[in-house]
């Protein structure tokens, strides 16, 4: 009884060293084409403002139980401390779309007496968020970060 020749150990190496390098070139593949997606476009410049940043949120800190956001049908209700919002400058909030950064938004509020902002979320896809709250009151700035779902 003759051994076939493809069945020949030599063969066989060759043909699973031939199927390792296909699997590997798929993997390559698919690891060049994913879609990496940054949570902020210009991720240096911001990493480089991170100390202001800081120091923002260490002014929020005595104010932070006073900061909330509710989500209802189609709106999102922020309330800023009324003693903040009523000098507020240069106030926005960013609203970062975890899941992707098509669906990011950005809101400027005004100054109000009440603290009291209500934004629109009808066209809004229904995911997780997360509300960048920032502005400047008498020359200080101020920055909050409440995540929340839709």
């Amino acid at each position: 009884m003759s051994k076939s020749k493809w069945t020949h150990s030599g063969n066989l190496i060759m043909a699973g060293f031939g199927f390792m390098l296909l699997f590997i070139s798929f993997l390559v593949y698919k690891s060049l084409n994913i879609d990496f997606q940054m949570s902020d476009k210009n991720y240096y410049e911001s990493e480089m403002k991170y100390n202001e940043v800081m120091e923002a949120e260490a002014n929020t800190s005595p104010f932070e139980k006073d900061f909330s956001l509710t989500t209802s049908d189609n709106t999102v209700q922020l309330k800023i401390p009324s003693s903040l919002s009523a000098g507020l400058k240069e106030g926005k909030v960013i609203f970062y779309c975890i899941s992707d950064e098509k669906n990011d938004r950005t809101v400027t509020i005004n100054p109000s007496p009440e603290g009291l902002y209500s934004i629109s979320t009808a066209e809004w896809k229904k995911t997780s968020y997360r509300a960048r709250i920032s502005f400047v009151n008498t020359g200080k700035s101020y920055f909050r970060e409440i995540p929340f779902s839709i």
